[in-house]
């Protein structure tokens, strides 16, 4: 058997795996039906890997990640204090993580403003020592056309008035704290920042247009304080532009109420944004129509006791849909329509041309997409169809083989049950889809204080297949872990998703954010929530216009692995209050052998398959992309005298002893040194990543060991006399005997 059949499709990039931490607990993290099942799921690295540096003195949080095919990086961004600034002067933050071994990569770009090896993206504020502007919620995308991310999030900006001519003369604005806009950087690969302000330093673009011209000036310049939060961004690899959606309570024209009574109901509203080059910068920018509305929360004005503000539409998500061109936006919304009332929250969703157009315009388009689709039915078989029980911050992925979309989302389908619940939902809104299929089985219907909460989602093409994530305390109440469940995605819809690998899985083995630690406090997290509301535990944990804080984020490279991100304790100790961002590295393919060298005791040189070896062989070593979790068991091998020989061959053959040091087994042969002859080595199917993922076939290498000079027989020595200027032709016979 040749190697390179085993290596077709696969990617041999060097993978560390760790195993993943038992759990050990008196609750089931599966439902009934699957409590006899095995978890086989790949956790890469020993432990959590650290990808923030902004703890102990300070902190991190509010991740999100994108990916680099080209570099074979993940690029997370986060939410820390000013490197040199104040513990309240919050910024985003960059980190390139090496997707093949999890090494933080410092950026290369020549002004990158580092702290540790992450660089600095938002220029927020006047960066002075005491500064009162901050930048949260960052979300990012990647455009695979110009090499390029873009970052989007929200902050209450200065919008400063910069003297190019006199930049000590420190930079001037209208803002006033607390007042939040969108604002997006585009970032080079390398880590530049390509967005510059007219002195051709790095700028922040402000896309959300609220508290700015007609909002300014009929109050005479004071602030509203209306704000635009939880921006979401996904890339048109057709169009070469971001679509970035964000939720805001700006006045609006169409509401009944008075000019000076508007603001404080949420909705929707989307930008698109593009890359294609222009004649005076790198980039247009904006582009289409300007702050467009995609949501209708409380438009139904018949409802009885109508109160335009009581309804809100929060914490959209995108995908983007490459067969059809199109986006799917969604959200969670109290609308006053479809059935519901004030206070219940479920999840809408709106499909979008490429240009913004919405689907109630767009031919072809099924009615469950006209408008605000309702996704979920919180409650609705429980009798706890009210506001007792919601449906809170989705999250979408896009599946382009099979033209569908997976909608997560937590919510309490029993008052006070909280789990991860998933819709599969047909890209033209007809033919059947699974609707409210539950994900997350912490509490089990038994004890409410057990919760599965903030969702994520992505799609792999290369095994088809989804990965749905979640914070979830299925063992000890408030202690949050991230966990994560695999679904087979080449379906049509018609029956439940089907579960891969068994049921829930750990992810992380540092603790996340317990509810209780959400308290607003004096180490540098405390911060503002729309309409003054304080900062607590119930409000962070069920209040869906809060932004994201220790949400997990999940990507996909589209070659069977994916990068989770998260924010948690960085020493496991709620009262000490130091977070940091955390991430783990997944991998669902095959644990692929990357070398086999063999040594003769002093040298150790690659073994390639057929190869003749002149020299002796005392240790014979496969080096694998991952740890394997049985890979000491001698029966995982083969060593026989021949070329033809499979892991099915009888015992015994000719290993003595097997032993492993992280990555590399180490195999002695039972006579010292090999003799020679022709030998098969064998690393069998039955071998296992320590997450339990199997080899995907035997992998075997032949060669052939020759280390004794043959025998010859030789004729005497002849003398001829030249018969000519090219001397003379001799006829002789000699013969050789060989070992091998």
């Amino acid at each position: 058997m040749q190697l390179w059949r085993f290596f077709v499709a696969m990617l041999t990039i060097t993978w560390m795996f760790a195993g993943i931490p038992t759990i050990v607990a008196a609750r089931s993290l599966m439902s009934p039906e699957m409590a006899a099942g095995i978890a086989l799921n790949s956790v890469i690295g020993e432990s959590d890997e650290r990808i923030g540096d902004a703890a102990p003195a300070l902190d991190a949080f509010e991740p999100d990640v994108a990916y680099n095919p080209v570099t074979n990086q993940y690029l997370v961004v986060y939410v820390r204090p000013r490197a040199g600034g104040g513990t309240n002067e919050f910024e985003i933050y960059g980190q390139f993580v090496d997707a093949a071994t999890g090494e933080l990569v410092a950026p290369t770009a020549a002004d990158a403003e580092l702290a540790g090896t992450a660089f600095r993206i938002s220029r927020n504020g006047n960066d002075l020592a005491s500064d009162p502007f901050d930048a949260y919620s960052p979300a990012v995308s990647y455009s695979a056309r110009d090499n390029v991310f873009l970052v989007a999030w929200t902050a209450d900006n200065t919008n400063p008035l910069i003297d190019c001519n006199n930049p000590g003369a420190g930079r001037a604005g209208y803002r006033a704290g607390g007042a939040y806009e969108i604002y997006v950087q585009v970032v080079a690969a390398d880590g530049e920042l390509l967005i510059r302000d007219e002195c051709g330093n790095p700028s922040d673009d402000r896309i959300s247009e609220i508290n700015v011209l007609f909002y300014r000036n009929n109050f005479e310049n004071r602030n509203p304080d209306w704000d635009a939060l939880s921006p979401a961004v996904a890339y048109n690899s057709q169009n070469g532009e971001f679509l970035i959606c964000w939720s805001d309570d700006r006045a609006n024209g169409f509401l009944s109420q008075s000019f000076a009574e508007q603001g404080g109901e949420f909705e929707i509203r989307c930008q698109r944004f593009s890359l294609d080059p222009h004649p005076n910068r790198r980039f247009i920018g904006q582009i289409g129509a300007n702050d467009f509305l995609i949501s209708r929360a409380g438009f139904n004005t018949g409802a009885a006791g109508y109160v335009r503000p009581d309804y809100d539409a929060v914490t959209p998500a995108i995908a983007y849909n490459s067969v059809d061109n199109q986006w799917f936006v969604v959200w969670s919304a109290d609308n006053n329509a479809s059935g519901v009332e004030d206070g219940e929250f479920e999840i809408y969703g709106q499909v979008l041309a490429a240009d913004g157009v919405q689907a109630h315009l767009l031919p072809d388009i099924g009615a469950n997409y006209r408008d605000d689709h309702r996704i979920s039915q919180v409650g609705e078989t429980n009798a706890c169809a009210n506001a007792s029980c919601d449906a809170y911050r989705p999250a979408v992925a896009y599946n382009p083989d099979r033209n569908q979309y997976l909608v997560a989302w937590f919510g309490d389908e029993t008052n006070g049950f909280e789990e991860v619940y998933v819709s599969l939902r047909q890209a033209t809104g007809f033919g059947t889809s699974v609707s409210g299929q539950r994900v997350s089985f912490s509490s089990n219907g038994v004890d409410n204080r057990f919760k599965g909460l903030d969702v994520d989602v992505a799609y792999d093409a290369f095994n088809r297949e989804w990965l749905v994530v979640w914070r979830g305390d299925p063992t000890v109440n408030d202690r949050f872990e991230i966990f994560g469940q695999r679904f087979n995605a080449d379906t049509d819809g018609s029956v439940p998703l089907a579960q891969i690998g068994g049921g829930n899985f750990l992810i992380g083995s540092t603790p996340a954010l317990g509810p209780a630690a959400f308290q607003a406090n004096s180490s540098g997290l405390a911060r503002p929530l729309p309409g003054g509301e304080a900062e607590t535990a119930g409000s962070t944990t069920l209040n869906p216009v809060n932004w994201h804080r220790v949400a997990p984020r999940v990507i996909a490279t589209e070659t069977g692995r994916f990068m989770t991100v998260w924010a948690g304790y960085l020493n496991g100790v709620a009262a000490d209050r130091q977070f940091e961002v955390f991430g783990r590295r997944l991998s669902f393919v095959p644990p692929t052998v990357q070398l086999i060298t063999r040594s003769d005791g002093a040298t150790e040189t690659p073994l390639n398959d057929g190869a003749l070896l002149n020299e002796p062989i005392s240790e014979l070593r496969i080096t694998f992309a991952e740890r394997l979790r049985n890979g000491a068991v001698a029966t995982g091998y083969r060593l026989y005298a021949g070329t033809v020989a499979t892991c099915s061959s009888p015992d015994p053959d000719l290993i003595g002893t097997v032993s492993v040091t992280d990555a590399t087994t180490t195999i002695i042969p039972v006579t010292q040194p090999l003799p020679d002859g022709q030998y098969m080595l064998l690393a069998c199917a039955t071998l296992t990543s320590v997450g339990g993922i199997a080899l995907g076939s035997d992998v075997a290498v032949s060669f052939t060991i020759d280390t004794t000079p043959p025998a010859l027989d030789l004729p005497d020595s002849i003398t001829a006399e030249a018969t000519g200027p090219a001397g003379a032709v001799v006829t002789y016979s000699a013969t050789a005997v060989d070992a091998v």
